[in-house]
């Protein structure tokens, strides 16, 4: 079962550079969520709060854990909670890893870049 625990930026370190390393930016706006496997932490997802449009930020599921459905669980419990604090718009900045599961979730291209897409959904 994958759940999600707010988290604050400061117990995320150990793992900060390996993030970035993978392309990802971790901004202090963002809420941070620990994403865990029954008790086992596997990564860290986030959302960013502009109005009532919250963005998905700074998913990361740890090597050893992908290809397990981890990211679709969480992203669709980030899914819930955006619902849950009414939002009315979900986006996203996706990157080659993550483009597809926005696609077939619904999301709909709003700018093209040459490694990622900017996606968004009215919810």
């Amino acid at each position: 079962m994958i759940s999600l625990s707010a988290v604050d930026l400061d117990k995320m370190a150990p793992w900060l550079a390996e993030m970035k390393a993978a392309g990802l930016s971790i901004a202090k706006s963002t809420d941070h969520y620990a994403i865990y496997k029954g008790s086992e932490l596997v990564g860290f997802t986030g959302l960013m709060w502009i109005g009532k449009t919250a963005r998905f930020k700074s998913s990361y599921i740890f090597p050893q854990y992908r290809r397990q459905g981890i990211y679709d669980a969480s992203q669709k419990l980030l899914i819930a909670i955006a619902k849950a604090a009414n939002a009315t718009m979900l986006e996203a900045t996706a990157t080659k890893m993550s483009k597809q599961w926005f696609l077939d979730n619904g999301f709909e291209v709003v700018v093209q870049f040459r490694d990622m897409i900017k996606v968004e959904k009215p919810l």
